[in-house]
C-alpha cells in the first residue's frame, strides 16, 4: 500500500515520473498552467488544478489525436485505514481512441507505477 501523499508525489515528481515512464518529462512544469510532455512527446497537455495530495486537473492529449484536441483529466485520491483510492475521470477523448487510452493508463500508468514503485493501489 502507498499513502495518497506518495501517490501525488509520483504523479508530481519529475524524476518520480520519469521513473516509472521510462523516458523524460520535457516540459514538467509542476504549477497551475504548467505545461508537461511524457512519453517523448507523444501526451502533451496543462496543469490546471493542483490540490497536494487530493486533486489534479490536467488538459491532457495524445500527440495523433486531431489538431488542438484536448481533454480533460481529473485524478482525485483518497486514503483510508488500510487503501489509498484513485479515481480517474477523463472526458472528451475522440470516441476512436477510448479503449486506447484506457488500455494506456492502465499499461503506462498504473501498472507501471506499482512495478517501478511497489505501490498497491486501488483505481476506480
Amino acid at each position: 500500500m502507498c499513502s495518497k501523499e506518495e501517490l501525488y508525489r509520483a504523479l508530481t515528481e519529475q524524476n518520480m515520473v520519469q521513473a516509472f515512464t521510462r523516458s523524460v518529462a520535457n516540459p514538467f512544469e509542476v504549477e497551475v498552467g504548467g505545461k508537461f510532455g511524457l512519453f517523448n512527446g507523444m501526451i502533451s497537455g496543462e496543469f490546471q488544478q493542483l490540490a497536494p495530495h487530493d486533486t489534479l486537473v490536467q488538459r491532457w492529449r495524445m500527440k495523433h489525436w486531431p489538431e488542438g484536441h484536448f481533454s480533460v483529466v481529473t485524478i482525485k485520491l483518497s486514503q483510508s485505514s488500510n487503501c489509498t483510492t484513485l479515481t480517474l475521470s477523463q472526458t472528451g477523448v475522440p470516441s476512436a481512441e477510448a479503449d486506447r487510452t484506457k488500455e494506456g493508463w492502465k499499461n503506462y500508468y498504473w501498472n507501471s507505477i506499482r512495478q517501478t514503485f511497489g505501490y498497491a493501489v486501488n483505481i476506480f
